[in-house]
């Protein structure tokens, strides 16, 4: 399901008429310090570790370089966190790496056969990474590749390398680029991993437990505990490594969990549509009522109606208001639609028609059709009203 409702117009539980929302869809940033819950650092990196396209590596990691690591020789590392820190030189050869700050780091570990790779602070040209799950000895060949991440593609800066002599830290350096790596104690390792997934457990048997509510503002998802467990997931990962089983079975849990809601919140949709609603809905606590009309597809129709929305909107659903209120939002609440898909869906604004009093338009960045979506008012507890097809 895509969770897509937008809060930016909502004022004390209202609609705001004539305001425009727009969501920029990101994760709460990781907190830097060690003693905060190891999130992993760059921003949306928590979807990405759980679909095993990236790795994850630990926030607060400088200050975890600079505390209990092994700093003694220690000739094998067998699936050993590395925490490591790196300096790029300031310029290239074509001047600095980027116009107007610092590269965004991305570094690739090749140690044997394992390779990784962890994405350091944005505009810095020093950053502090970890790398789960490495194991190598004394004669094991290692390249640190340094690379810019852009928008229009990632630009090599510098490749590192040299070998594990057997003691740590273990710091490779050349031409202004330098890598220093020490290595977490085990037994620290196998704490913080048992914390990890001791946190995810009951927050993934939330999610495991939610079941769809067309009353409930989030239509009854999950959604904070499916972040909450993903961040803990994504952590267990950063000190266990991607494919650490306990790891990748509480994962493959999360992932049932919010399929099998999905899944459940269609078939919720899919029954309250073969019932239109007939006649007006009652808002709770209020005195108004509230009439589906139709909704508007075409764009000479839409500009006629509802001058003020978005230019090449796909599509306005038109709700009635008796009687006519001056203020919607009184009435509506913060409207949305569902689909039968199960996607919430926000409406972009809501506009007066131009002629007609107490009829007002959402406008929708879908294209609706009757019997295919309905549309949930109130303030509180939502109430639907299921169009006709």
């Amino acid at each position: 399901m895509q969770y897509n409702r937008i809060r930016g117009y909502v004022l004390d539980g209202r609609l705001v008429p004539r305001v425009w929302a727009f969501a920029a869809i990101g994760l709460v940033a990781a907190n830097a310090s060690a003693q905060a819950s190891m999130v992993p650092e760059w921003l949306g990196r928590e979807s990405e570790v759980l679909r095993g396209h990236r790795e994850a590596s630990l926030a607060g990691t400088e200050a975890l370089f600079g505390g209990a690591g092994m700093r003694v020789p220690t000739p094998t590392l067998s699936s050993a966190l590395l925490f490591c820190h790196v300096v790029a030189r300031e310029e290239g050869p074509h001047g600095r790496w980027d116009t107007f700050a610092d590269p965004d780091l991305r570094v690739v570990l090749r140690a044997g056969r394992f390779r990784s790779a962890a994405w350091g602070t944005e505009n810095s040209r020093e950053a502090w990474v970890s790398f789960a799950g490495v194991t190598i000895d004394a004669r094991t060949r290692i390249d640190f590749e340094l690379w810019d991440r852009d928008v229009t593609g990632d630009e090599r800066m510098a490749t590192l390398r040299g070998a594990y002599a057997g003691t740590l830290p273990l710091t490779i350096a050349q031409d202004g680029d330098s890598v220093t790596c020490t290595a977490a104690e085990p037994e620290r390792v196998r704490t913080e991993l048992d914390a990890a997934l001791g946190r995810a457990e009951p927050i993934v048997a939330l999610v495991e437990a939610a079941r769809p509510d067309l009353t409930d503002a989030a239509a009854g998802s999950p959604t904070s505990a499916i972040d909450a467990a993903a961040r803990e997931v994504a952590t267990a990962m950063g000190w266990g490594g991607l494919h650490e089983p306990r790891a990748v079975a509480m994962r493959d849990r999360l992932t049932v969990a919010r399929t099998a809601f999905d899944r459940a919140l269609r078939g919720v949709v899919t029954v309250a549509l073969r019932t239109p609603t007939a006649a007006p809905i009652a808002v709770p606590g209020g005195a108004s009522t509230v009439r589906y009309v139709g909704v508007i597809t075409s764009p000479a129709a839409i500009r006629a109606a509802y001058p003020g929305a978005p230019v090449a909107i796909p599509s306005v659903v038109e709700l009635a208001i008796d009687p006519p209120a001056t203020d919607p939002g009184l009435v509506l609440g913060a409207p949305d639609a569902i689909d039968a898909r199960g996607n919430v869906l926000a409406p972009l604004g809501i506009d007066g028609h131009a002629t007609e009093p107490g009829r007002f338009g959402l406008s929708f960045s879908s294209r609706l059709r009757p019997g295919s979506f309905l549309v949930r008012v109130g303030i509180g507890a939502r109430t639907s009203i299921v169009p006709p097809r």
